[in-house]
């Protein structure tokens, strides 16, 4: 199977994908945790999640402040760049560099411009700045009534669209946690009850995304994605990069018909909310120059055989022969090294967890297909290792097989 004939299974197979992805706002991952949240707990067991995704302001060094607030986080999630590239700093989003960089929506417009996209943001600038207008087809705002009456017009909104048009992708942005943060501090009883509350106004949104006669048959794949931009210190009125995880650390979720309960998830970064959406609507993420990696759904080889470094069909070598006959020469040849390009560009360098480089998580996964292969493998990275590197190599490797190994009981 070819990368478009991979892309082409996954936007014209039996069921027709579709994406939500759901955004509260100032909901940390601890904070999400200690709440009573039945949807996202349903989502979850349908699904994956974790509660320990980054944000920008832990993906660099001595992030600026702003790297921990609401404009550089939300460009993160809807475009999967990092903050070096959308040029987003703060919530001015000054140095916006969205033409280069743009909201997921338009990479999904310009693969199938038939889809149609919805942004329903309880926080303005989402849709003035980031929201690009000729590839949204439906942006709301809210600004009347209390900021809980703008929530619930936004799931009410989306609800009546799910159930009377046809959308394709819809952001949606629920904007009370934040609030209650601010006006009472970040883990507070009114902190936890907004993150309650907007919980229940996800379960009326999935709830007519269950609905839909197209789900109910099995013709519509829908993914549903939720996450958030940011959390704060507990006690803090304010949320700032310097306040390490409990700013950092947000949660993610991914469920759907296309994620199977129970799918390792690593530990991943809001890059990876756009790239997701897009390669479930057929978009292959790295090859339109996303920051981001797909987590919670498959990624499979670019021609069906998993492993197969130099796509010829089979997965053999021993290191003995040329690249385009033996898969561990290839995977060699390429060891280190970094790049881009889409995933058929990345499969062939040996990168086969796609995060653009090929290194010993690639190896384990190649050694977790064939053992043997994996074993000729490591012993080509042996002989590629001066001492005392090559020691320090067996050391890598076998922590990365034991930390691999299921718990005893």
């Amino acid at each position: 199977m070819t990368v478009a004939g991979v892309l082409a299974w996954q936007s014209r197979g039996q069921a027709s994908n579709r994406v939500l992805v759901i955004g509260i706002d100032g909901a940390g991952g601890q904070y999400v945790t200690q709440a009573s949240t039945p949807t996202l707990d349903a989502l979850a067991a349908a699904g994956v999640a974790r509660y320990d995704f980054l944000n920008e302001g832990a993906l660099v060094e001595s992030p600026p402040d702003g790297y921990g607030a609401s404009g550089v986080n939300w460009s993160t999630i809807l475009t999967g760049a990092s903050a070096a590239h959308h040029g987003v700093s703060d919530n001015s989003f000054a140095g916006q560099n969205f033409d280069q960089f743009p909201h997921f929506f338009q990479h999904a417009k310009q693969h199938d411009s038939s889809l149609t996209t919805v942004s329903l943001a309880n926080w303005t600038p989402i849709n003035t700045h980031i929201a690009p207008d000729q590839y949204t087809d439906i942006e709301v705002g809210y600004d009347l009534g209390t900021v809980e009456q703008q929530d619930q017009a936004v799931a009410d909104d989306a609800a009546d669209l799910l159930g009377f048009t046809d959308p394709d992708a819809l952001f949606l942005h629920f904007d009370q946690v934040d609030h209650a943060g601010h006006a009472y501090s970040w883990g507070s009883p009114q902190h936890l009850l907004a993150i309650e509350s907007v919980d229940s106004l996800v379960g009326a949104v999935v709830d007519a995304v269950n609905a839909r006669p197209g789900v109910l048959s099995g013709a519509e794949d829908w993914l549903i994605l939720v996450t958030a931009d940011h959390g704060a210190a507990p006690g803090a009125f304010g949320h700032y990069a310097s306040q390490g995880e409990p700013n950092w650390e947000v949660p993610f979720f991914a469920s759907g018909p296309s994620v199977a309960p129970g799918t390792s998830l690593q530990q991943g970064t809001l890059r990876d909310v756009a790239a997701t959406a897009l390669w479930h609507l057929g978009v292959d993420p790295f090859a339109a120059g996303l920051d981001g990696a797909v987590r919670g759904l498959e990624v499979p080889a670019p021609n069906g055989v998993a492993g197969d470094v130099n796509q010829d069909g089979l997965l053999s070598g021993d290191g003995s022969g040329l690249a385009a006959e033996d898969d561990v020469t290839a995977f060699l040849d390429n060891w280190l090294v970094r790049g881009v390009g889409g995933v058929e560009s990345r499969y062939r360098r040996g990168d086969l967890n796609f995060d653009g480089v090929t290194d010993l998580s690639d190896w384990a996964l190649l050694n977790k297909l064939n053992p043997a292969i994996g074993q000729a493998t490591l012993r080509g990275l042996s002989g590629m290792a001066p001492e005392p590197s090559a020691a320090v190599l067996s050391l890598a490797v076998s922590s990365l097989l034991a930390s691999q190994r299921p718990p005893h009981n």
